[in-house]
Order: C-alpha cells, then sequence, then structure tokens
C-alpha cells in the first residue's frame, strides 16, 4: 500500500480546480436565493429599488389615513 492509498477520507484535497469548481458552485447557488433580479437597475440602486424605492406602504400609508381622518372629523 502506498502512501496515497493509506490516507483517510477525512483529509482534506487540495486540487485547486476542485476548489475553485466548488467556490463557483457555491456562488451560483448563494446568487439564486432571493428570486431572480433586475438586470436593469443599477448596482448602485438595486437596494433602493428592491427596498420600494422610498415609496410609503401598509403602516405608513394606514398612519397617513388615520392623521388625515382625524384632522378632516
Amino acid at each position: 500500500m502506498n502512501e496515497e492509498q493509506g490516507k483517510g477520507r477525512d483529509e482534506p484535497v487540495h486540487d485547486e480546480d476542485a476548489v475553485a469548481r466548488e467556490e463557483a458552485a457555491a456562488a451560483a447557488e448563494a446568487g439564486s436565493i432571493g428570486g431572480r433580479r433586475e438586470q436593469s437597475v443599477d448596482e448602485a440602486e438595486r437596494p433602493v429599488s428592491e427596498g420600494g424605492g422610498g415609496e410609503s406602504e401598509g403602516a405608513e400609508l394606514a398612519e397617513e389615513d388615520l392623521v388625515d381622518n382625524a384632522e378632516s372629523s
């Protein structure tokens, strides 16, 4: 038995090509988390776009309605 055959399975394999393939696969998998994104949006503007673009929604609109209704009564 040579030295390579005697090694256990738990020892890491230092194959740079295998590491690069695994990194690329992990990056592709991580990139798909959260769904697809619009390619036309500039990367600097993407967080604003995904966050609603500064438009109020839900609780903010309900609060505004409450204030408007209270003032007009």
